[in-house]
């Protein structure tokens, strides 16, 4: 399952009772301490999990608006729920943020939420931070950067020549120094973002496969490109993945890589470790 670690409103919501959290270099974590800022629950699971799954009897309780995964449908949300084993979901705002949240963020059915959201837990969890949390909040990070941090690719791609990083208990530091796993590149751009942005140029160059923001479709890909101002982005595989990556995860299109590819760095990035390596 893709995970999500959104900071923004989890902290807003804690920022002046931080009894709850520790503070490190880059990173935020969590103590399950939490209690003083319930029901601020919406960033750790309505947006930690692309698909927030119902059961049957949830479904059949007539509490929550449900999302029914079509078998005959190739549509990426119901691509996505197929191949995660999610009958039924909750619908998700254009922001991925769940439709039941009310207007200062607060979950509107905290005391009858789903069995999903009852079971995820922020104890011990890491999350990136990269903002100044003594100067408030900063809203400089785009979305995409809030969207998706994988690792498993990239730390397979470098486990056996660990000098462009350094491993802690939970999280792992790269250092930029990552000449030696070029082009091992899928798990910090491909997957980093949620759509993969092509400029006009880029698009018209003939070198990529793409797909265009249709202005008159509301599926929820084109909303997301329209909400993230992207006209043109290169197409993803079902488990998001890119196309272009060769069976050994290695990017086939390295030389001519678009710019979004190019731009990222992962120096300094702090990114949580739920693996053995």
């Amino acid at each position: 399952m893709r995970t999500i670690y959104p900071l923004k409103a989890k902290l807003e919501a804690v920022k002046g009772d931080p009894g709850c959290f520790e503070m490190e270099p880059g990173i935020v974590i969590f103590n399950g301490n939490c209690d003083e800022c319930v029901p601020y629950c919406e960033s750790l699971c309505c947006q930690i999990y692309d698909y927030v799954a119902l059961t049957e009897e949830e479904v059949k309780t007539g509490r929550y608006e449900f999302i029914e995964e079509d078998p005959n449908c190739g549509c990426v949300k119901c691509h996505g729920m197929r191949e995660l084993g999610i009958r039924y979901s909750l619908p998700k705002n254009p922001d991925y943020s769940c439709v039941y949240l009310d207007e200062n963020k607060r979950c509107g059915i905290y005391e009858i939420r789903p069995q999903t959201c009852r079971n995820y837990n922020c104890k011990d969890k890491i999350f990136p931070f990269e903002n100044d949390y003594k100067g408030g909040i900063s809203s400089n990070r785009s979305k995409q950067e809030q969207l998706l941090i994988p690792l498993k690719a990239k730390l397979q791609a470098v486990k056996d020549n660990p000098g462009c990083f350094e491993l802690a208990p939970d999280s792992v530091t790269f250092n930029g120094n990552c000449d030696q796993c070029v082009p091992y590149c899928g798990s910090l751009c491909c997957e980093l973002y949620e759509f993969v942005k092509l400029t006009e140029e880029e698009a018209k160059s003939g070198r990529y496969e793409f797909i265009e923001e249709d202005p008159t479709c509301n599926c929820e890909r084109c909303v997301g490109m329209r909400d993230l101002d992207i006209h043109y982005t290169l197409p993803k595989k079902e488990n998001f993945s890119c196309i272009y990556l060769d069976k050994n995860k290695r990017c086939s299109i390295y030389e001519i890589r678009p710019q979004t590819c190019r731009d990222y760095n992962c120096k300094d990035r702090v990114f949580p470790l739920e693996l053995d390596l």
